[in-house]
């Protein structure tokens, strides 16, 4: 589904340490992206939760608060994608 390997991030990611803002960012747009290109437009209408267990092994490496931001940053990125939808 996402072509992200989990691997090419636990090179980079270190226990314990949390991520700077902006490689949350990029991650979450990553991801969003690939989710968006498997799921196509029903990608808008996941909850949260679905968006955590669909990222979940991707991201395990991450604190807990990284995880938690990750799930939010994507939820947001697809509900202003569905809210610029619905206005055109």
């Amino acid at each position: 589904m996402i072509a992200l390997s989990p691997t090419d991030r636990r090179e980079k990611a270190k226990p314990g340490k949390r991520l700077a803002q902006h490689e949350l960012y990029e991650l979450a747009d990553i991801l969003a992206i690939q989710i968006h290109a498997w799921l196509g437009k029903r990608a808008l209408r996941l909850h949260r939760i679905d968006i955590a267990e669909l990222v979940a092994p991707y991201i395990d490496d991450l604190t807990t608060d990284d995880q938690k931001a990750i799930h939010w940053m994507i939820w947001h990125l697809f509900q202003d994608a569905r809210d610029i939808a619905m206005e055109s």
